[in-house]
């Protein structure tokens, strides 16, 4: 068959032959890709989640601390730290559900049942160690509770020693690779 007629080139094909299957190949093919990087862009979220909550657990249990041995009631000083953060413009993954913990509070969820499902929710062993810590206080009353949280501090600060020891060996070892 010529490849010019009437001096425009020429495409032949054979008849029944169709590229629709091609369509659907690449359809699937855009579909898959959209999926994981969706899948991934979620995937990278609850990693920054994650991190932002293990690091904001030393200042927020720090400042618990503080406020309680000051005199001040559980529920007073979760208020507080609730309230200093409405304050601020900052969106923070721990502070966030503290408020989420207060305003179920302020609708008649038990203040007890309350820090445990704050820790529940955070799902990391230091939260629920707060959370069960402030439940059994309410319980049993205050005795030890200001050397129990001093000793989370101390622990939580050697944490955020240790991520953010981390975080610097992370940095360096990204300036090291386009040398």
């Amino acid at each position: 068959l010529p490849a010019v007629v009437a001096g425009k080139e020429a495409s032949y094909y054979m008849e029944g032959e169709s590229s629709w299957w091609k369509y659907i190949v690449f359809g699937i093919m855009v579909a898959t890709v959209y999926l994981l990087a969706t899948k991934q862009k979620d995937i990278n979220m609850q990693k920054a989640r994650d991190e932002e909550l293990k690091f904001s657990f030393a200042p927020i249990i720090t400042k618990l601390t503080l406020l309680i041995g000051a005199g001040t009631s559980i529920r007073g000083a979760w208020e507080k730290l609730v309230n200093d953060y409405k304050k601020e413009n900052k969106k923070n993954a721990a502070y966030e559900e503290m408020l989420r913990i207060h305003n179920e509070m302020q609708n008649g969820l038990p203040e007890g049942q309350a820090y445990v499902l704050f820790g529940k929710r955070c799902r990391f062993s230091q939260y629920v160690k707060l959370g069960n810590l402030l439940e059994q206080n309410l319980r049993k009353g205050t005795k030890g509770l200001a050397e129990r949280l001093e000793y989370e501090v101390f622990e939580a600060f050697e944490e955020r020693k240790a991520i953010a020891h981390r975080h610097g060996e992370e940095a360096g070892t990204k300036l090291l690779i386009p040398m």
